[in-house]
């Protein structure tokens, strides 16, 4: 794993690494979705404190393991979760681009560790801001150097809202 991603990672709460060795390489991939080191910013306009309190219930829907939680930074999320073509009933291709090979998508192919993480914020102008963090690393069965960055299609952040949204207004 690169440094970068390490002291990243550290940064949100994610410790250790996903997998030994990791060594992913950048295949220039180019997104203009802005994001900070909390993640890509969406509201809801239920309460910072409603949305925190369904969250947990929207990753699980997702097929997201929870195996952080930070309640005083108002954080939760799924770190290094191994995902092997699928996640819950969606292709991970929906949510991550590993590049493709032949046409397919490497994320469909591989065992993707991917990092999801959530933060809960009030938004200034009433609501609450969810800033969603989605990075992950495919690794090719066939080559245990064939290791791939994976980067969020903003799929993923707009399915944590949007479940947010529909059990805080239900």
């Amino acid at each position: 794993m690169g440094p970068e991603l390490v002291v990243l990672l550290g940064i949100l709460g994610c410790g250790g690494t996903p997998m030994d060795q990791q060594i992913p390489i950048n295949r220039g991939r180019g997104y203009t979705r802005a994001i900070d080191t909390l993640g890509v910013e969406l509201t809801v306009t239920a309460s910072a404190a409603k949305a925190w309190e369904v969250l947990a219930a929207v990753y699980t829907d997702l097929g997201l393991e929870i195996n952080f939680r930070e309640p005083a930074a108002v954080r939760l999320g799924s770190c290094f979760q191994k995902v092997r073509s699928r996640l819950g009933k969606k292709p991970l291709s929906t949510f991550v681009d590993c590049g493709d090979t032949n046409g397919l998508p490497n994320a469909d192919r591989y065992e993707v560790a991917i990092t999801v993480l959530t933060t809960v914020r009030p938004h200034p102008n009433g609501g609450a801001s969810l800033f969603t963090f989605v990075q992950g690393v495919g690794l090719d069965g066939a080559s245990s150097t064939n290791r791939r960055w994976c980067y969020s299609r903003g799929t993923l952040e707009e399915r944590i809202r949007a479940g947010v949204a529909a059990k805080t207004e239900s």
